[in-house]
């Protein structure tokens, strides 16, 4: 049914939209500095491109990649605990922010799991805190349809694969077939 499709790209589209602006007011959700007036940004020499600051406030959203209903949320913070810290507000607006239109997140292995690369003080020792877990994961809010957000060590999206130790071995190995 056409109707259908087009009620369920409504319906995600206006979720995506609340959830950014859910994560803008939590302040965990990635924004780049804008250089001039364009949509358009600028790395500064010697910063790591990441700025804060309601967008329109000489910063950009970094937008989603989104594919159909394939999601992937760019996130950053000033450390690694304060990153795995939000983990839990993100998982809590999603839910609600989709829900609320009647939109429910598939948690399933392989479906909704978290890729995360922590660096800066103290990352080695929480990376094998979360990953000594059986399974990998971050402790999120019950309500949201499961307790625990799966963590990998590689994500694929829309047909790439990517490693969190920064290589690109799975995808020469997978291309290389």
């Amino acid at each position: 049914c056409k109707l259908g499709s087009l009620v369920f790209n409504i319906a995600y589209a206006l979720s995506l939209s609340r959830l950014r602006e859910a994560l803008l007011s939590h302040g965990i959700i990635l924004t780049l500095p804008k250089c001039g007036e364009g949509d358009h940004f600028e790395v500064p020499r010697g910063s790591v491109g990441v700025a804060r600051g309601p967008p329109g406030a000489g910063v950009l959203v970094a937008p989603e990649v989104t594919y159909v209903d394939d999601e992937a949320l760019l996130l950053t913070a000033e450390s690694p605990t304060r990153l795995v810290d939000s983990i839990p507000k993100v998982v809590s607006a999603v839910h609600a922010c989709f829900s609320a239109l009647g939109l429910r997140i598939n948690w399933e292995p392989g479906k909704t799991e978290a890729f995360i690369v922590l660096r800066g003080k103290g990352a080695a020792k929480l990376r094998h805190k979360l990953f000594s877990a059986e399974p990998p994961g971050v402790d999120v809010d019950p309500s949201c349809g499961t307790s625990r957000l799966r963590l990998v060590h590689t994500y694929k999206h829309l047909g790439s694969t990517l490693c969190d130790n920064g290589t690109c071995d799975a995808e020469s190995s997978k291309r290389s077939k």
